[in-house]
């Protein structure tokens, strides 16, 4: 058995560091796909937009928000946000420069972030409780404002221990024909979380680049 928590698996991820290193692979660009920490789990550690499995494109913005660092646009401010593993107005600008980077056809399939995006369920057609409502309504801007440039066809986050999913949405914008598809917002709970929650999640997905765009858009009944 392979325990990715131990010893082993820190052994493993710093032998493929090294191997990574030696063939020359660099740390950004395109063909960056992250720090292989077991056998096909790959830790996606920089703010960018990954090409990965055979064209689905997956954007990941590392750290939590906190409204002070996030505002602190000094040299220490910005070192003092990476050590306390916070994400940065450096994080988004080079989040937004990869996707402004992608062809007009290209389509993110999956955001990740750590933070629920505030005002994710100021419209939403179900009734939820009270955490996901606190949730939303304390959720971080910084997450609306990418989700709502990106919009992915799945966006997850998992800041809060409960598993919640919303009902298909359309991320508005001023220019409603630019990216008519829907997405799904997943918050997972916390890894092997004492109370049972659902903390994983499997995808059987197409790249959205590759996808007819009548289907793509097409509205789904839930």
């Amino acid at each position: 058995d392979f325990d990715a928590d131990g010893a082993e698996g820190l052994e493993y991820a710093h032998s493929r560091s090294a191997a990574m290193a030696q063939r020359g692979d660099g740390s950004s660009g395109s063909s960056y796909t992250g720090i292989e920490i077991a056998p096909n789990v790959f830790m996606l550690d920089k703010s960018m937009v990954y090409d990965l499995f055979g064209g689905v494109k997956v954007a990941a913005v590392a750290g939590r928000y906190d409204a002070l660092s996030y505002e602190d646009a000094s040299a220490l401010g910005k070192s003092c946000a990476k050590t306390n593993g916070e994400v940065t107005e450096d994080d988004v600008r080079e989040m937004k420069d990869c996707f402004d980077e992608m062809k007009k056809r290209d389509v993110i399939d999956i955001f990740l972030c750590r933070d629920w995006p505030a005002g994710t369920l100021e419209v939403h057609g179900r009734e939820i409780g009270r955490e996901a409502k606190s949730a939303s309504s304390t959720g971080s801007p910084v997450a609306r404002a990418l989700a709502l440039a990106l919009s992915p066809r799945y966006h997850f986050a998992g800041s809060h221990p409960f598993f919640f999913e919303r009902e298909p949405y359309i991320n508005a914008k001023s220019d409603p024909s630019s990216s008519p598809w829907v997405t799904r917002f997943i918050n997972l709970a916390g890894c092997a979380n004492e109370d049972s929650e659902k903390w994983m999640h499997a995808l059987k997905i197409e790249p959205g680049s590759t996808i007819d765009r009548a289907l793509l858009c097409k509205i789904p009944p839930d």
